[in-house]
């Protein structure tokens, strides 16, 4: 892989991403904020050092701090050079 020997960023899209029961999916956080925009809700997590957002559905309804599971396929995960923010393919 190009990555290699490279420090790099990992960046999903929200789309991407879905939310699952504590200790199901990828990776497990905390509910850090949510954000009702028109007919989804965009729920930003706490992973760690970093955050993670997922789109949800309308109707989402955790509370903040409230521990939750993230989803996704590996192939939908993106990779970037830390130093110059290119993409890595």
């Amino acid at each position: 892989s190009r990555a290699s020997g490279r420090a790099v960023v990992a960046g999903l899209r929200p789309e991407d991403g879905r939310l699952a029961a504590p200790g199901q999916g990828k990776l497990t956080g905390e509910i850090y904020a949510s954000e009702l925009i028109g007919d989804h809700t965009l729920v930003t997590c706490r992973c760690g050092d970093a955050t993670v957002t997922v789109k949800a559905d309308k109707d989402f309804a955790g509370s903040i701090g409230q521990p939750i599971g993230i989803g996704f396929e590996e192939r939908a995960v993106h990779l970037f050079d830390k130093a110059s923010g290119e993409r890595l393919q």
